[in-house]
């Protein structure tokens, strides 16, 4: 491992930021985290692999922080263990405890390292780690604790009070996600983003000679996840993709921007949205006559279309008439006027029994001959 978040937050002023890169070819998207300086340095020698070592890389397939935010919402035993050790960091009786350096390592343990990570709950055990650390420093610095006892304790409570300001806003979105199974994407941009962003993009051209583009944020503060979240959301809008959600079982999604698609890849939402829809229209067309008319007729020329499933000879010959009489059906259908009367009603009723009773026959007559 070429670099940890605790190596990068040995100096209290580190100015942390993650970098963002897209591969379309490979269709992943890359995070880079490190000082800024050292990302800007990074871009300025063309990307090049020889000076990465000050910085930590994942790389995931595009949209992976909304898939990540899923994950959370379904298992919460990930979330569980980081706000159990968040707990613990926030204990007064603990930060005064000499193996306090405990907690600061179990805190950024949660962090994971490598590929196919969760970067949404790594962005915020970063940022929980980072203000931690600060704000213990200045606790055990060497003039407190020539102090009595008392001083140390009201002092602690000052670090921790700052270290709960400094995180709150993250622990309250993974409180939500934990309780509530449910994370409102753009409501906590809109309520969580500064009025001036700390975002920037840098281009190189690498040493392959491809043009590249890394996408900057600044992750000093709790509003650099929102505006990472802000930034991450237009950066899938410019390669093609957008955050939707599930008509379903509410999950957030990426889907292409020229789709539309109202749920998630899961068999069981897609089924249930259809059921939805054609309960809804078999509803509204309960209320018209002729179509109620029109809909019992087509429902029984499939049963007897699957009757014939066995024979694939059989199915193309009663596909071939059962769609010239379906178009004429229709196209009666569509003849009549918008105010039907009593008699174009029963009139269009006896015309679909009678093409419904000849395509039985029909149906009959090719289950015979096999």
């Amino acid at each position: 491992m070429s670099n940890t978040i605790r190596k990068m937050y040995d100096n209290d002023n580190a100015d942390i930021s993650v970098g963002i890169m897209i591969d379309m070819k490979a269709k992943t998207e890359t995070f880079i985290i490190g000082n800024s300086v050292d990302l800007i340095l990074w871009a300025e020698s063309g990307f090049s692999e020889n000076q990465t070592g000050s910085l930590i890389r994942h790389t995931n397939e595009i949209g992976s922080v909304i898939k990540n935010i899923n994950k959370l919402i379904r298992f919460s035993r990930e979330t569980d263990a980081f706000l159990a050790d968040y707990e613990r960091a926030g204990n007064i009786e603990v930060y005064c405890a000499e193996n306090y350096n405990a907690v600061l390592e179990s805190i950024a343990a949660n962090y994971e390292y490598g590929s196919h990570v969760n970067m949404f709950l790594n962005l915020i055990v970063m940022n929980t780690y980072g203000r931690c650390i600060c704000e213990r420093r200045k606790y055990i610095d060497p003039k407190n604790l020539l102090k009595g006892r008392g001083f140390l304790l009201k002092e602690a409570e000052k670090r921790i009070s700052q270290f709960k300001a400094d995180t709150e806003k993250h622990i309250a979105i993974l409180s939500e996600i934990r309780s509530k199974k449910y994370f409102d994407y753009f409501t906590a941009i809109n309520n969580n983003t500064d009025s001036l962003y700390n975002t920037s993009v840098l281009k190189a051209v690498g040493a392959d000679g491809d043009r590249k583009t890394m996408y900057l944020c600044g992750m000093n503060n709790q509003n650099g996840l929102f505006t990472f979240l802000e930034m991450y959301a237009d950066i899938l809008i410019m390669y093609g993709f957008s955050v939707s959600r599930c008509a379903v079982c509410d999950n957030l999604m990426v889907i292409k921007s020229s789709s539309s698609a109202y749920t998630c890849n899961r068999a069981e939402c897609r089924k249930k949205y259809h059921n939805r829809i054609n309960s809804a229209c078999r509803r509204n067309a309960a209320k018209s006559p002729i179509e109620k008319t029109y809909l019992a007729f087509t429902g029984a020329c499939r049963t007897y279309r699957k009757k014939l499933l066995r024979s694939d000879e059989a199915l193309a010959l009663y596909d071939k008439k059962y769609g010239e009489v379906r178009v004429a059906v229709l196209a009666t259908k569509n003849a009549l006027p918008k105010t039907v009367k009593s008699e174009d009603i029963q009139k269009f009723s006896h015309y679909c029994e009678r093409e419904r009773d000849m395509l039985k026959e029909f149906s009959d007559e090719l289950r015979g001959r096999n």
